[in-house]
């Protein structure tokens, strides 16, 4: 998920995608510039998470596609040939509401 028009700038949550293939026909239709946005910060990454990785898209400095700004569910692969799929900013993050 990526919003880029409403936000200075946000995270995107990417899980790697163990069938590699997925990257080959995804359901969702990204430019080629956008999908080589997302590579390259996916590469670039800091994140040391093997199977989870957060990046960071700055609207000022890095623009998707304007027709990819909402799109969400997208295979890319990165510069190392990995495969990752979008997910929501949220999925796999736990919050304790113990004191709630």
């Amino acid at each position: 998920y990526s919003f880029l028009i409403e936000r200075s700038s946000t995270r995107s949550r990417w899980i790697k995608e163990k069938n590699i293939t997925k990257c080959d026909s995804s359901t969702v239709n990204i430019a080629s510039s956008t999908s080589s946005l997302f590579a390259r910060l996916l590469s670039e990454s800091t994140d040391t998470n093997p199977f989870l990785r957060d990046i960071v898209v700055y609207a000022d400095k890095t623009q998707c596609d304007p027709d990819d700004e909402k799109k969400h569910g997208m295979h890319v692969r990165d510069n190392d040939g990995v495969c990752w799929l979008n997910v929501h900013p949220e999925y796999l993050s736990v919050y304790d509401f113990t004191e709630f």
